[in-house]
C-alpha cells in the first residue's frame, strides 16, 4: 500500500545514489509512489531537495559543512541564510550546526553513506551509462572485464569469520598544495596522509602476509611513499570489495572535513570487524564504540586494536553479527530511507 507520496528533484551525484537506491526499493515494495523531476545540481555538491507528503524534505550527504568551498564560517553563514526546509537529513550530522538550525526545520541524522548504483530505471541516465548497463549485464563480459555497475546486494556479506583473520587497510593521500587557498582545508591534509601511511608500515612489518592493502597511486603520493604503494589492479572497487569480504579485520581512518569515510559503511556491510579513528558525527540508532567498533587516535592504539580482535576471536565474531544488525537496521539503503519517512508526520 502506498503510503508516502516523494517527489525528487534529481541530478547525477555520485554521493546522493545511496538515497536515489532507497528510494528505488521503495518504490519497488509499493511504500511510495516515486516521480522523478530533473533538476539541476553541483555533481559534487550532494544535497538533494524532494517533496514528502507535502513537507519539503532536504537529504545531504556532504562529507562535512561544506556547502560552499570555503572557510567554515561562511558555511555556517550561508546554511542559516539559505536553507529552507521542513525536515533535514544530514549524513554529517553534528550539534554544531543546532543553533543555526534555530528551530527552523527537524533535523536529524541520516546515516552511514556508500557508493551503489541505483536500481531499476527510476532514474535519468545518459546513452553511455545506458550502453554499460546492457553490456555488463552479459555475464561473459563482466567475466572478461571488471564490474563497473555496483549494486547494493554486491556489497553485502554474512558475519563469517575465517581462520587466518586477514587485516586490511587501503588508503590514498591528499595532496595538501590542492588547497593551500584555504588555510582550513590545508592543515587537516599533512595530518590525515602522515597517520595513513605509518599504519601501512606498522602493519606490514607486524603482519607480513596477512596484511592486504597500502597506498593507491597517484602522482602524490609516489613522491611521498612510493614503497607503499599498491598495483593499481588493487584498489579497483570490484577487487577492494573482495578483500574486504576476505579480511576479518578492517581499519578505517577519518575522511577529508572529518567524515565518515565510504570504507566505513562498506565494513558494515559486508559484516566486517571494524577498528577506526574517533566518529567525528553522529549516527541514528545504537553504533557504539566497543560494539561496533574500535578507536584509535595514533599508530600504536591502532595496532593495539587489531592484536586485541586478533587474539579475541569471539569478541571479533560478536562484532560482525552486531555490524550485520546495525547495516540491516540503518544503512541498507532503503531502511536507511524508510527510517526518514517515518520520521515526517
Amino acid at each position: 500500500m502506498i503510503q508516502y507520496n516523494v517527489k525528487i528533484y534529481y541530478f547525477q551525484c555520485p554521493h546522493l545514489n545511496q538515497v536515489y537506491d532507497g528510494f528505488a526499493r521503495l518504490a519497488k515494495q509499493g511504500i511510495v509512489n516515486l516521480q522523478i523531476i530533473p533538476s539541476q545540481g553541483s555533481y559534487y555538491k550532494a544535497v538533494l531537495h524532494t517533496e514528502i507528503n507535502g513537507k519539503h524534505v532536504i537529504y545531504d550527504c556532504l562529507d562535512g559543512l561544506i556547502w560552499l568551498d570555503k572557510p567554515l564560517q561562511d558555511n555556517l553563514d550561508y546554511f542559516t541564510n539559505n536553507i529552507d526546509c521542513d525536515y533535514y537529513f544530514k549524513r554529517s550530522y553534528t550539534d554544531v550546526l543546532l543553533p543555526y538550525v534555530n528551530s527552523r526545520f527537524k533535523y536529524f541524522p541520516l546515516g552511514l553513506n556508500y557508493g551503489i548504483d541505483p536500481i531499476g530505471n527510476y532514474y535519468p541516465k545518459k546513452t553511455i551509462r545506458r550502453i554499460k548497463d546492457m553490456i555488463i549485464s552479459n555475464p561473459l563480459v563482466e567475466k572478461l572485464d571488471h564490474k563497473k555497475i555496483f549494486r547494493l546486494e554486491d556489497m553485502e556479506n554474512p558475519p563469517v569469520s575465517a581462520i587466518e583473520h586477514q587485516i586490511l587497510f587501503m588508503a590514498r593521500l591528499w595532496n595538501p598544495d590542492d588547497v593551500v587557498w584555504n588555510p582550513e582545508w590545508y592543515e587537516e591534509r599533512p595530518l590525515m596522509n602522515e597517520m595513513r601511511v605509518g599504519i601501512v608500515r606498522e602493519l606490514r612489518k607486524r603482519y607480513g602476509d596477512r596484511f592486504v592493502g597500502g597506498i593507491q597511486r597517484d602522482n602524490y603520493s609516489e613522491k611521498v611513499c612510493p614503497d607503499l604503494i599498491v598495483p593499481d589492479v588493487i584498489p579497483r572497487r570490484d577487487n577492494f570489495l573482495k578483500e574486504v569480504k576476505k579480511s576479518d579485520i578492517c581499519i578505517a581512518t577519518t575522511g577529508l572535513f572529518d567524515s565518515i569515510g565510504w570504507k566505513f559503511a562498506e565494513y558494515m556491510a559486508a559484516s566486517r570487524a571494524i577498528i577506526s579513528e574517533p566518529l567525528r558525527y553522529k549516527l541514528p540508532g545504537e553504533c557504539k564504540e566497543g560494539k561496533n567498533y574500535l578507536t584509535f587516535t595514533n599508530i600504536e592504539e591502532c595496532c593495539s586494536a587489531v592484536e586485541r580482535l586478533v587474539h579475541n576471536p569471539d569478541v571479533m565474531l560478536r562484532m560482525m553479527q552486531d555490524n550485520r544488525e546495525y547495516y540491516l537496521n540503518y544503512v541498507r539503503s532503503n531502511q536507511m530511507i524508510l527510517n526518514t519517512l517515518k520520521q515526517i508526520v
